[in-house]
């Protein structure tokens, strides 16, 4: 976020070409390239899907407000960094914990930034419900972002409750999720920063 560091964005446009994942819209000069996982790494392992309602993730005062109220309603998995006794999980252990989930849930940190990489690394590896931010529509597409996205707790809470009961149309979103994350994979990054250097 370049709000967060003044100044920052003079000195990083000194530099051929400026690119950056997940603020967006972006600055002009700015490309925005979004990317966040290895299809290698992040996918389905063909888990048995026994945990309804997974998140993985560092706590923030903004999470627990969302993850808060779905757990009014039932159990959620939540795992990450300042959650008490839960551990963090990283590496083979977070798609492990992926796998499981009926539903998993990406919150991030700040609403007002962009993507962050968990909401490619989720949806390569199970159904992901996700907190609408800049370019989530730009990478679902308007009919899927309506389907998977949310703004309130309210909304995620309804949308766990109606996605657990409807395993069926689950899976044909997440199927949609997977087709639109595509593009954004590490190596199709990498691939078009190769091309900005090209001849």
């Amino acid at each position: 976020d370049f709000q967060r560091t003044p100044g920052v964005l003079d000195t990083l446009l000194q530099h051929f070409q400026v690119v950056v994942s997940c603020v967006f819209p972006t600055p002009a000069k700015v490309v925005w390239m979004p990317t966040g996982y290895d299809p290698a790494i992040h996918n389905d392992k063909g888990c048995d899907r026994d945990i309804p309602v997974l998140f993985i993730g560092t706590r923030t005062d903004r999470k627990s407000s969302y993850l808060l109220r779905v757990t009014k309603e039932r159990e959620v998995m939540i795992l990450g960094n300042g959650w008490g006794a839960s551990p963090p999980v990283y590496g083979d252990a977070y798609v492990y914990y992926l796998n499981q989930a009926q539903v998993a849930i990406n919150l991030h940190q700040d609403a007002r930034v962009g993507v962050n990489r968990r909401f490619f690394e989720m949806m390569a590896c199970s159904f992901t419900l996700t907190d609408r931010v800049p370019g989530t529509e730009e990478i679902l597409g308007k009919d899927l972002c309506q389907a998977v996205g949310f703004d309130t707790p309210d909304e995620l809470a309804d949308k766990v409750s109606y996605y657990l009961k409807r395993p069926e149309e689950r899976q044909s979103l997440w199927l949609q999720e997977q087709k639109a994350i595509q593009p954004f994979s590490y190596r199709h990054a990498a691939e078009r920063l190769l091309k900005t250097f090209r001849p």
